[in-house]
């Protein structure tokens, strides 16, 4: 857990399906795909949100919301309470 996040100058949310039991270089190739720049660039934090599961997580309690809406909302929040950083 990040105590002090303010020595990153850019923070990505990478929103899609991802395995996080992956390796290193799978993680950076999904990272390579979906900004089209370098993921091994100092000062960068990479988020991977497990959309999947937290769809699964409303589903069970009779709510249905897609991916992309909340994908849209985490990228809203994460305007809203990262840009302090």
């Amino acid at each position: 857990m990040l105590n002090d996040a303010t020595c990153f100058c850019e923070v990505y949310i990478i929103c899609s399906y991802t395995d996080l039991r992956s390796g290193m270089d799978r993680l950076a190739a999904v990272i390579e795909a979906k900004t089209g720049t370098s993921p091994y660039v100092p000062g960068a934090l990479y988020l991977f949100l497990p959309l999947y599961r937290q769809k699964q997580e409303f589903v069970w309690y009779g709510l249905n919301i897609s991916r992309q809406n909340m994908a849209n909302w985490t990228i809203q929040c994460a305007d809203r309470y990262l840009a302090i950083l």
